[in-house]
């Protein structure tokens, strides 16, 4: 999208004066690539020479660079927790651009024994998405002594817009130390 001044007004006393026209991008949020538009110069007079019937339109092809980006963030990659429960921890995830639909991140892991991820959902809108969501962690006892485990946490997205379904964005990973 571009903004511009939708006229420009010649006469008698600045015909020969050149007038410009300034175009300025639209930063919207949204990872939509780099957008084209058309502008399309006509005139419009009383004066027969200049009317629009006798001089052939002109258009000027402006592309608006994109500076957004789909991807999101997950605030750390490690976290320990306690199997007592004395030690829990989180981490929060945001998306880095706007979204033209719902995102759902999904929380998975390898080993759901030894600790638990709540909510194991997040879901993103396009008017929430720069906020932070956060997942808390709490360790699990299995009543084993087995020293400190690890468990590696994977998140994923799913959405209908396709800058943030789960084939175009690589997954996140967490890895969390249940400590015995």
């Amino acid at each position: 999208e571009v903004l511009f001044s939708s006229s420009l007004s010649f006469g008698s006393d600045n015909w020969s004066t050149a007038q410009w026209v300034i175009l300025t991008g639209v930063d919207d949020n949204v990872s939509d690539d780099n957008q084209t538009t058309t502008l399309t110069l006509s005139l419009s007079s009383v004066d027969s020479k200049y009317d629009n019937s006798s001089l052939s339109t002109k258009t000027v092809v402006v592309t608006t660079t994109d500076n957004d980006s789909a991807n999101f963030l997950v605030s750390q990659s490690t976290a320990v927790v306690s199997e007592n429960g004395s030690v829990s921890d989180n981490f929060s995830v945001v998306l880095t651009s706007e979204p033209t639909d719902n995102v759902t991140v999904t929380v998975g892991d390898n080993d759901s024994t030894e600790v638990s991820a709540s909510p194991s959902t997040l879901t993103f809108s396009p008017e929430d998405w720069s906020v932070a969501q956060w997942v808390t962690l709490t360790g699990k006892d299995d009543n084993v002594s087995d020293d400190n485990q690890s468990t590696l946490l994977t998140l994923s997205l799913s959405s209908v817009d396709s800058k943030y379904d789960n084939s175009s964005l690589s997954p996140k990973t967490v890895v969390v130390t249940t400590t015995d």
